[in-house]
């Protein structure tokens, strides 16, 4: 339901990525000396449930919530909802209202007008600027329809835009449009859903990067701090899993006054990528230790994603972002927490077991 070959995934980019060197943040936390699981809290676990070679997503549902998933996400390209003035396609909003609200999952909505390298505009409006006004009563005409299709669902939150600043890199006439554009319509979805929590979801790199003031503009009309988070190196390799504290502790060090909400959080298990079934289950177990230090700081991960995926899927991915092939089909293919014929890797074990240690419903 979430991200299917319709609904295209958002992914950081092998090729576009930095390594990020070390630093020493200031206000980071200290480590935890204890190493006792910290209770969870208010923390909020979600799952990217995606289906795999049985194409059944109940089963995969209930595997997620068998992990401890509170929330579930929906990623939907506005092209996709509205392909043209007015021409809105409601069947993913439908599944969700249908499906969500009996099982007692929140409902983490992302509407993507970018998906990292891509647009996604309706076309007709693909020649005008971001903030024209136009683009704007038209997002703004979107929520409506959006909002008008949920009447039971609980909205966790709403991300707009995913992964943006990969399109933008550092054209700040770009950015301030976004800017401009993101203010006015997170405004408007508050008043039309009272209470919902508003997010623009950037890569790591973006958000303690080179760019990083562009994005603190842009957060400074947001509600949560939205982010996605692969640890990968410069040449699309899997970084030690021990990195995770000092990311979090960066993170964490710049955004102090509002939660923290990973829309994407994952580690691909492919020995082309230095990687292994051993260091997938270890990145997992250190994002819980990492979390533990930041419980109040940081909201809610989104682990991506369950099912590994085929490789025709992973070609196709690929494809779409125009890096078919290599490494970046290695990434994609690898991500899940179960393999594609649906055996259970150590990362879904240490997902388990961590969430079962600190409190969240596990079976």
């Amino acid at each position: 339901m979430k991200r299917n070959h319709t609904v295209l995934p958002c992914f950081l980019l092998a090729i576009v990525l930095v390594a990020v060197g070390r630093r020493d943040a200031p206000g980071a936390l200290p480590d935890d000396k204890s190493g006792n699981p910290v209770p969870r809290g208010d923390r909020i676990i979600s799952v990217d449930v995606n289906m795999g070679k049985n194409q059944d997503f109940n089963v995969g549902f209930n595997l997620a919530r068998d992990a401890g998933m509170q929330n579930i996400g929906l990623f939907l390209h506005w092209s996709v909802v509205e392909s043209g003035p007015g021409k809105y396609d409601s069947k993913w909003l439908d599944i969700a209202e249908a499906y969500y609200p009996p099982a007692g999952v929140r409902l983490d909505l992302t509407l993507a007008l970018y998906n990292a390298n891509k647009k996604e505009y309706p076309r007709d409006l693909a020649d005008y600027a971001l903030d024209d006004p136009r683009v704007v009563e038209r997002f703004e005409k979107l929520l409506d329809f959006v909002f008008s299709r949920f009447k039971k669902t609980e909205l966790g939150s709403l991300n707009i835009g995913s992964e943006f600043n990969i399109n933008f890199g550092d054209d700040g006439k770009s950015w301030e449009q976004f800017r401009k554009f993101y203010g006015r319509v997170a405004r408007y979805a508050r008043l039309k859903r009272q209470g919902l929590k508003v997010a623009a979801e950037v890569t790591f790199d973006g958000l303690t990067g080179a760019n990083r003031g562009y994005v603190r503009r842009i957060n400074e009309e947001s509600d949560l701090i939205g982010v996605s988070y692969y640890p990968l190196d410069g040449k699309g390799n899997v970084k030690d899993p021990s990195v995770v504290r000092e990311d979090f502790n960066a993170i964490v060090s710049m955004y102090k006054d509002k939660p923290i909400c990973f829309y994407q959080l994952g580690y691909p298990s492919s020995s082309v990528l230095g990687s292994s079934d051993a260091r997938q289950a270890e990145f997992i177990r250190e994002v819980f230790r990492a979390w533990d230090l930041h419980a109040t700081a940081i909201r809610m991960i989104d682990f991506s994603w369950l099912f590994d995926t085929s490789e025709s899927s992973a070609g196709d991915t690929g494809r779409y972002y125009g890096m078919s092939g290599g490494k970046f089909s290695e990434f994609i293919r690898t991500l899940g927490l179960l393999t594609y014929t649906g055996e259970r890797k150590p990362a879904f074990r240490a997902l388990k077991e961590e969430a079962g240690a600190r409190g969240w419903k596990t079976r």
